[in-house]
């Protein structure tokens, strides 16, 4: 059974607006306090929200290469077209010539996606009418046929940064879009959106989880939040065998001048836990790998101690291992080991749970100091 229908809409929302690194919410209230009748509905409530918002502050604009006609010269004059068109006589030039437009890509994909939603049978009228009343409003945007591949052709900067989480959203839509426009309605484009976002929800979270901390702990003498790279401590005994090593590479590492976590976020509908020889455990390969990453970077931190080097952290020799499980409706769990020199914990996080319990437990999680042995 899928975990993603059994997220509340509200949270999946926050979820995206944190692993899309857009941390405005300016549509909290409206998510918050709406019955929404479903994920793709509420992607296109916060799509409106979003563009309205442009429109008030001014869509942006960039320079576009444009070519047409017109009775005097302006940019560079194209001969062979003008001649061919016979418009030189009458004083008349093709030219190309630098627009400062609004007609841009990122405009172009905004309007087109709310118009193809709003056309779509089964989509609620109200909201339907809304999405084409904001698409409207962009009146000196072209419509354009969306692919996905448009996508990447987009160029975000300072001047524009709030149409990266709007795109985010356009994308999301688009990917649970028939390429046949005239045989599907609404509610397939919800089913398709469902299975999509329960094959994405490990990397969602993945995101959700080093942003949000990011966020929160980034006032707090806490840095880094990235992945980071740890070279395995195994000298090869023969040639060609360091090649075959795989990268290692952690999920999320949190830095503070006392303390460094090294975790590995994982999502089960189980939370983690599964049935071996009639009992409870939890799942051994995951162990294994937050194993590795930490016994790893302490050898790796006492080669170049040794070798007079200075060491990335202060605390890559005891560096605390995480599992950060998500599930859905069920008991949330903490069980916290000792292997000398780190602390291991594995922790569960339910999504179902009410927005602001799962940010305290997420905090909960990382601000208690550690222990001593």
């Amino acid at each position: 059974m899928s975990a993603a229908p059994e997220i509340p809409i509200a949270n999946v929302y926050h979820l995206l607006c944190y692993a899309s690194g857009y941390l405005g919410f300016e549509a909290d209230a409206e998510v918050e306090r709406d019955d929404h009748s479903g994920y793709t509905a509420l992607l296109l409530k916060v799509l409106n929200h979003g563009c309205t918002h442009l429109l008030k502050q001014g869509l942006h604009r960039d320079y576009r290469a444009e070519t047409e006609s017109m009775p005097a010269i302006r940019g560079k004059l194209e001969l062979s077209h003008s001649l061919a068109t016979g418009g030189l006589s009458r004083g008349i030039a093709v030219c190309t010539h630098d627009a400062f437009t609004a007609d841009v890509l990122a405009n172009q994909i905004l309007k087109s996606v709310l118009l193809r939603c709003a056309g779509m049978p089964g989509l609620d009228e109200k909201l339907a009418d809304a999405s084409r009343r904001v698409a409207l409003r962009m009146s000196e945007v072209s419509r354009i046929e969306v692919d996905i591949r448009l996508f990447n052709r987009v160029k975000l900067h300072r001047n524009n940064a709030y149409y990266g989480f709007l795109l985010f959203l356009c994308r999301l839509l688009v990917e649970s879009l028939s390429v046949r426009e005239l045989q599907e309605d609404w509610e397939t484009v919800e089913q398709r959106f469902h299975r999509s976002l329960s094959d994405k929800l490990p990397a969602l979270f993945e995101a959700f989880v080093r942003n949000f901390y990011r966020t929160h702990l980034g006032r707090e003498g806490w840095s880094r939040f990235d992945a980071q790279h740890i070279d395995w401590q195994w000298t090869p005994l023969n040639s060609g065998a360091s090649g075959l090593l795989p990268k290692m590479k952690t999920d999320v590492t949190l830095e503070h001048p006392d303390r460094k976590i090294i975790l590995d976020t994982k999502f089960y509908r189980s939370g983690g836990l599964s049935e071996h020889f009639e009992r409870l455990t939890f799942e051994s390969a995951n162990l294994y790998q937050l194993h590795a990453y930490v016994t790893q970077l302490s050898r790796q931190a006492e080669s170049r101690a040794s070798s007079g080097d200075r060491l990335a952290h202060p605390h890559d020799r005891d560096a605390e291992g995480m599992l950060l499980y998500a599930s859905t409706r069920e008991e949330e769990f903490l069980h916290a080991y000792w292997m000398a020199p780190h602390r291991m914990v594995v922790a569960s996080v339910d999504l179902a749970r009410p927005w602001r319990d799962i940010e305290a437990r997420l905090l909960d999680l990382i601000r208690p100091a550690a222990p001593a042995a």
